[in-house]
């Protein structure tokens, strides 16, 4: 499949604006309470030498997060950033946030490959990538700190037959990078063994954004956002292609 492709982590010096959103209609809206399931997401930061890097992520144990991949990888040395450059902050609303944590070791699926950018945008919230670069792009932080305090989410195991079902998608984007938002309806528009293909809207610092399904008990994250295609569809990673790490999520 030939296209053009764009992760979502944002690499942001530290006097950049936020940048616009790059797919959607902005069909956004802020999510104001921070109960079940909404405090488990919070924000990736990455701290650096002048720059950060920016990205959403998920609890789904108390001291376990699920991000995209890529939003701990080094672009320019292509490896992990050190753990202790890597923060999640839990249920983040202004200032003020329910837990936080830096890493204490990383989880990739096997055979995890990181591709990185296959050229230089004059955006710098963008990477242009190949497809390929989506495909299991995964990776379940342990944290040092038990956020016991907030309910991780729950999964969603059912397989997805359809292609026609509704999700929602939430994160926390550059553009309103200090409360949650969320986009209710969208859909998954297509998939194959690896990839979901939506029309949730997608911005730069949502990879790593949680998927939902909503089933009779209630959402169930059933894939993280990694970036789009074009201007046609956001790109996701279902559950499938990362439940396998989540149960060897033990640090060494």
């Amino acid at each position: 499949m030939l296209c053009v492709a764009f992760s979502l982590a944002i690499v942001r010096a530290s006097a950049e604006s936020p940048p616009p959103g790059i797919l959607g209609n902005g069909d956004r809206r802020v999510i104001e309470e921070l109960s079940a399931p909404w405090g488990a997401i919070g924000q990736i930061n990455v701290t650096g030498y002048r720059r950060t890097i920016e990205c959403t992520g998920s609890l789904i144990a108390t001291n376990v997060v699920i991000t995209a991949a890529h939003c701990v990888m080094d672009p320019w040395r292509r490896e992990p950033f050190p753990l202790d450059q890597i923060h999640f902050l839990a249920g983040v609303r202004g200032s003020k946030w329910l837990g936080h944590s830096t890493a204490k070791c990383l989880h990739f699926p096997p055979n995890y490959e990181y591709v990185g950018p296959s050229s230089s945008l004059p955006n710098p919230h963008l990477q242009d990538v190949t497809r390929r670069s989506f495909l299991r792009d995964v990776v379940l932080i342990t944290l040092n700190n038990d956020l016991n305090d907030i309910a991780p989410l729950e999964l969603d195991r059912a397989e997805v037959q359809s292609s026609d079902i509704s999700l929602v998608h939430a994160a926390y984007p550059a553009d309103r990078r200090y409360v949650l938002t969320g986009q209710f309806g969208c859909h998954l528009v297509s998939h194959d063994q690896d990839l979901w293909f939506t029309d949730c809207d997608a911005h730069p610092a949502s990879s790593g954004g949680p998927v939902f399904i909503q089933r009779k008990e209630g959402l169930r994250l059933a894939a993280i956002m990694v970036g789009v295609i074009g201007t046609s569809s956001s790109v996701a990673v279902p559950i499938a292609n990362w439940i396998d790490v989540f149960a060897a999520r033990n640090c060494p």
